[in-house]
Parts: C-alpha cells; sequence; structure tokens
C-alpha cells in the first residue's frame, strides 16, 4: 500500500516535469504550534505542552497552468514539547521533549487568483531525533498539509506567506497500539525564483 502510493506520486510529478517548462525553486521558513494527538482517548496518558517549533526548507514548484502547479519540499522541523505525566507511579513527573523530522510534503497547489491560494496533499516524513524517546511514539509516517496562502510577484522574485496545519504519522510506518501524532498549525513564509 505504501510502495503503491509513493510509486503513484512519483510518476505524477515526473510525468508533469517532463510536459511542462516552468519551473521555480524556493526557500521558506516557518513557526509552529504543535500539539499531540491520538485516534482514541487514553484515560491516565500524559498531557503534552508546546514549548517551541521552527522548521527550515527548500522547494520546488512545477506549474502546470496558472490555476494549478505541484510544490515538492524538504523541511527540516525542530520541535519542543512538555510531556506532564500523571501517573500515580511518578505524579508531576515533567519531561521535555525534543523531537526533529525531516517533512517532505507534496503539495497540489490550485491558485484563487494572482494573489491567493491553497495548497494541500501528503507529507513523507522521517524522525531523525527523538529524546527521550520513551514519552513520544515515533513520528516517521505519512501524513497530510493543508494551506492557504498570498504571494506576491516583485519582477523575477515572488514572497509568499501562509498558514498551515499538517498532521503527522496518519500512517506510521511503525505503529503501536495509541499512536501519538504531532498535529502542527503555524505560518511559513519564503521566496521562490524561476530557474
Amino acid at each position: 500500500m505504501k510502495s503503491t502510493l509513493l510509486s503513484f506520486l512519483f510518476t505524477l510529478v515526473l510525468t508533469i516535469a517532463l510536459a511542462q517548462d516552468k519551473h521555480r525553486i524556493s526557500v521558506q521558513s516557518g513557526f509552529f504550534n504543535n500539539s499531540i494527538t491520538q485516534f482514541a482517548e487514553l484515560d491516565g496518558g500524559p498531557s503534552y505542552e508546546h514549548q517551541n517549533s521552527f522548521s527550515l526548507g527548500v522547494g520546488y514548484k512545477l506549474i502546470y497552468n496558472l490555476k494549478l502547479s505541484i510544490n515538492a519540499n524538504a523541511q527540516w522541523q525542530k520541535s519542543t514539547l512538555l510531556s506532564r505525566n500523571s501517573s500515580p507511579v511518578t505524579p508531576g513527573a515533567n519531561e521535555e521533549i525534543e523531537l526533529q523530522t525531516i517533512n517532505l510534503p507534496i503539495l497540489l497547489n490550485y491558485a484563487f487568483n494572482r494573489y491567493f491560494y491553497t495548497d494541500l496533499g501528503p507529507v513523507i516524513h522521517f524522525e531523525i531525533h527523538n529524546k527521550p524517546q520513551m514519552y513520544l511514539d515515533s513520528q516517521s509516517g505519512i501524513g497530510f498539509a493543508l494551506g492557504f496562502g498570498m504571494q506576491f510577484e516583485f519582477a523575477f522574485l515572488t514572497i509568499f506567506a501562509k498558514p498551515q496545519v499538517q498532521i503527522l504519522s496518519v500512517i506510521p510506518f511503525k505503529s503501536s497500539n495509541y499512536q501519538d501524532r504531532l498535529l502542527s498549525a503555524g505560518f511559513l513564509f519564503g521566496m521562490s525564483y524561476p530557474l
């Protein structure tokens, strides 16, 4: 299932890339407010509080026509969360969790007009750092992202900014009974340049 989905996405991007000649590269950064969510309720489990989050990335945009394009990005994201444990074994124990992931979103971009757009699609992500490991499940897997943005063109340079929501590990590579999923809501900004 996972390899079929990845093969399909790769084929789609490659087919469109060979048929078009409108390409852009971008650099972007962002700040997120994170929370941990589970699809099942877990009584007595820890709660998590957002401390800080930052991302940095590069991207490639393939413009299909005036309305549609595909964005393929590579983003490094660092998040810090505070775990508050209410267990009778360790009452009041707090632990700071540092999580780093490499996110590879492949987003379909739809432009409403010259200035406003939306994008959505899958995010393939790999956990590269999770300390201490025992508090938070692995965040490697496939998630989803949705964003609404604004862009301004200045000659050859395009400046963009967008609020974005993403959830990681909707389809985890390594699953547990009550899979923790990082839910991020934040703001990305950057600039792109034509190739």
